[in-house]
């Protein structure tokens, strides 16, 4: 027999969606993601449609660069720590 309520499930299913679903939002960034999730379903339904070119995701210009600058820092600071 199902021992959990319906009320906990809820807030389990609150708590996945704040913490797993888009964390790059953020945790209590409830409109932004309904609003991301919105744009990337309309994305997919306008290439399926054919009114727009699907993304290349491998393409150089979607790449993020690390600068020298900071490489260095992450390798010093790594460094020093283990020197540390």
């Amino acid at each position: 027999m199902n021992t959990v309520s319906k009320d906990q499930r809820t807030q389990w299913a609150k708590k996945v969606l704040a913490k797993k679903f888009l964390p790059h939002l953020g945790e209590h960034n409830d409109t932004k993601k309904a609003y991301f999730l919105g744009y990337m379903v309309n994305r997919i339904a306008q290439s399926a449609l054919g009114r727009q070119k699907e993304d290349d995701r491998d393409h150089y210009g979607k790449k993020r660069l690390d600068m020298v600058g900071s490489l260095l820092g992450e390798i010093f600071r790594t460094k020093f720590q283990q020197f540390k």
